[in-house]
Order: structure tokens, then sequence, then C-alpha cells
């Protein structure tokens, strides 16, 4: 589990399969607080506009 804090503005972010199919994916206009489960079979993570991703406690 990743988490992004921080005024953020438009962040989108997205998870995806080995193959590129989406998994899962949001776009928030506006947060202060974002947490993404990023799974070990997950192909690939990607985000844009978003605060520094950290791992979650």
């Amino acid at each position: 589990m990743y988490r992004a804090r921080g005024s953020m503005k438009d962040c989108y972010w997205e998870r995806t399969t080995k193959s590129g199919n989406i998994i899962d994916n949001r776009l928030a206009t506006s947060a202060q607080e974002i947490t993404v489960t990023i799974r070990a079979s997950d192909g690939q993570f990607t985000s844009e506009r978003c605060a520094v991703w950290k791992p979650a406690k």
C-alpha cells in the first residue's frame, strides 16, 4: 500500500497488467491524501500530477 500526501489537483494514477490492460485507475480533481494498493502481480503503476508516493504504514 502506498500513500501520496499534499495538495494535489488532477492527480491521475493507474495500475495495469503486464500486458498493459488497466486494472484500476482514478482521477482526483482535488485531494490531500490518496492511498493505493499495488499488488505484486501488477505489471506497472504510473501517476501524473500527484505528490510523492511513499509506503503506507
